[in-house]
């Protein structure tokens, strides 16, 4: 037997070397009883779904979906359904704004439109049942202190288009607006007659300024629309404190 260390000869019964002293025989490499490991491959090792759980999981995916979208849903008809109930009560809503306190300290508007005092009118054709003549008209002005002067009676000329169906027809003057600037007045003996210069006044359009119209039984007073507000309306109180 040949020493692996030193490479002397020996006979074959010795079990070390008789010039180095090395061993002859080495121990034999005990087989292992594990299996040799091996490294898992890029698929090795990883866990497969089953067909059961992947469409599970596609199902809660599409419940999840139509949940959403439900709400979605639900929360745009919510929307809309507020929205409508708030416009709906905006446009029904029949309270009236706070008035404003300064509004007293102002003067009242002009109107663009001819002026009339709202009445009831009295059944077409019919007698007026509170008969009033100019006269009581004009005196009335007078007591108030208002201007009604070089009243006379009307003429063709001083009815121009007017409907000439009046009883009694007067036409005055306010210096206060110039010489020939003024009212007038007409008594009716029934309502259709008065509701025929009333409405005639009401459609004009010829004048630059609508004119005032106050109505109190067969008596209807015209007057000037330049005449300032709060002094035409005492006209009307005139006519309405007529005994």
């Amino acid at each position: 037997m040949q020493c692996v260390s030193c490479g002397a000869s020996n006979p074959e019964e010795y079990q070390f070397c008789g010039t180095c002293g090395a061993a002859l025989f080495a121990d034999p490499v005990a087989p292992s009883d594990q299996p040799p490991v091996s490294e898992p491959s890029d698929w090795e090792g990883q866990v497969t779904e089953s067909d059961d759980q992947a469409s599970s999981r596609r199902a809660r995916k599409i419940l999840l979906g139509v949940v959403a979208a439900g709400l979605v849903v639900f929360s745009c008809a919510i929307c809309l359904i507020g929205g409508a109930i708030i416009t709906w009560s905006m446009f029904t809503s029949t309270e009236s704004p706070a008035p404003d306190p300064l509004s007293i300290f102002a003067s009242p508007p002009r109107a663009a439109t001819p002026k009339s005092v709202p009445r009831t009118p009295a059944p077409r054709g019919t007698l007026i049942a509170s008969s009033w003549n100019t006269s009581q008209a004009l005196a009335a002005f007078k007591a108030a202190g208002l201007e009604a002067e070089n009243p006379r009676p009307m003429t063709k000329e001083d009815y121009g288009q007017v409907p000439m169906v009046a009883t009694e027809a007067i036409r005055f003057f306010l210096p206060s607006l110039g010489e020939s600037k003024g009212g007038r007045v007409y008594s009716f003996a029934n309502n259709t007659e008065l509701e025929k210069v009333r409405t005639y006044y009401l459609s004009a359009k010829g004048a630059a300024v609508p004119p005032w119209i106050f109505v109190r039984d067969n008596i209807l007073l015209q007057i000037n629309g330049e005449l300032p507000s709060e002094e035409a309306v005492k006209y009307m109180s005139a006519l309405n404190s007529m005994k």
